[in-house]
C-alpha cells in the first residue's frame, strides 16, 4: 500500500511537471511571437522615422525655430534607433507582468537609467557630441535594458530563444495585438496633443521650445509616481 501511494504521488507529480513543462513551452512560444512581432513594427517605424523624419520636423516646427532644425533632424535620425528595443522591452515587460514578476523589470529600468546618466556625461561633455550624443546614449540604454530583461527571462527558461524566430500565426498576430488598440489609440491621441502645444510653441523660438520641454519633463516625473494606481 505504501508504495503504491508513492508510485501514484510519483505519477501525479510527473503529471504536473508535464503539464508545467507544456504550460512554460507555450508561454515562451507567445513570448517569443510577441517579440518577433514588436522587433518588425519597430524596424518599420524607425525606417519611417528615418526616412520621413525631416519632413515631420519641418511640418511641425515653425520658421522661427528654423536654426534648431538640423539639431532636432539629427537628435530623430538617432533616436529612431531606440524605437526596436523599446517596442521589445514593451513586450517583454508583459511577460514579466503576466509572472507576477516586478522586481527585474524595475532592474532592467535602474540599469538603463544608469546607463543613460554615464553615457551623457560621456557622448555629451568629454565628447562634445551635443544632442547627438544625447540621442546615442538613449539608444544604448535601451539596448541595456532589453539585454538585462532578455538574460533573465531566458536564464529562468521562461523564454526559449528558437521561438523569438518563429513567424506568429494569424492568429497569433490578431490575439497579440486586438488587447491593445485601445491603448494605442488612447496613446496617439495624447501625444497629438503634446505635438500639437510643442508645435505652437516653436512660433516663439527654440528657447521657448526648450523651455517647456524641461517644465513637462518636471511635470512627468511627478506625476509617473503615481502610475501604479493605474494597475
Amino acid at each position: 500500500g505504501g508504495y503504491t501511494g508513492t508510485l501514484n504521488r510519483a505519477i501525479e507529480t510527473f503529471d504536473a511537471d508535464e503539464e508545467a513543462t507544456a504550460v512554460r513551452a507555450r508561454a515562451s512560444k507567445i513570448i517569443g511571437n510577441a517579440v518577433f512581432i514588436a522587433s518588425i513594427i519597430g524596424v518599420l517605424s524607425a525606417t519611417g522615422l528615418f526616412l520621413f523624419g525631416g519632413k515631420m520636423v519641418t511640418m511641425i516646427a515653425s520658421k522661427q525655430s528654423a536654426a534648431a532644425f538640423p539639431y532636432a533632424c539629427q537628435y530623430l535620425r538617432i533616436k529612431a534607433l531606440t524605437i526596436p528595443p523599446l517596442l521589445v522591452t514593451f513586450a517583454l515587460m508583459g511577460a514579466y507582468r503576466g509572472y507576477k514578476d516586478l522586481k527585474r523589470p524595475l532592474l532592467a529600468s535602474t540599469v538603463a537609467t544608469v546607463f543613460k546618466i554615464l553615457l551623457d556625461f560621456v557622448f555629451m561633455v568629454l565628447c562634445k557630441w551635443g544632442v547627438a550624443g544625447a540621442a546615442w546614449s538613449d539608444v544604448f540604454s535601451k539596448l541595456a535594458s532589453v539585454t538585462v530583461l532578455s538574460v533573465f527571462l531566458v536564464r529562468d527558461g521562461r523564454l526559449r530563444l528558437p521561438d523569438i524566430l518563429t513567424v506568429p500565426s494569424r492568429g497569433m498576430v490578431r490575439d497579440l495585438m486586438a488587447p491593445g488598440g485601445v491603448l494605442t489609440a488612447r496613446k496617439v491621441i495624447e501625444q497629438l496633443s503634446f505635438t500639437a502645444t510643442t508645435g505652437l510653441s516653436t512660433k516663439f523660438g527654440p528657447i521657448a521650445v526648450a523651455g517647456m520641454q524641461i517644465v513637462r519633463r518636471a511635470w512627468l516625473t511627478v506625476a509617473v509616481l503615481w502610475w501604479p494606481l493605474s494597475i
